[in-house]
């Protein structure tokens, strides 16, 4: 979950292939409508290492979240028998208002 403010770099990393037929895997906002906006068409390989900006979209960088919002790790195809694992790190900076 990332607060309100700057999204500045998002990384990801497989720590558990997927079962059944999901090749690739993208991460974005959720219900942003672009689900592949940190993260596009990265190997769901064991291990595979996917980094916001180079591995993104290509779309507002650095991204401005004015809301809380979730991210959404999907995949190519139907991930069966053993679940996909993917560690996702956001570094974003925080938009606070001032208290006084």
């Amino acid at each position: 979950v990332c607060g309100a403010g700057i999204i500045m770099g998002v990384s990801a990393r497989v720590t558990q292939a997927p079962g059944g037929g999901a090749t690739n895997f993208d991460v974005g906002c959720t219900g942003a409508g672009n689900d592949d906006q940190f993260v596009q068409n990265v190997s769901s390989a064991l291990s595979t290492t996917a980094i916001y900006p180079a591995n993104g979209d290509g779309t507002n960088t650095p991204w401005v979240q004015k809301t809380a919002t979730t991210m959404t790790v999907t995949t190519d195809a139907n991930v069966t028998g053993a679940s996909m694992i993917v560690r996702v790190c956001a570094y974003y900076m925080p938009s606070i208002a001032p208290t006084s």
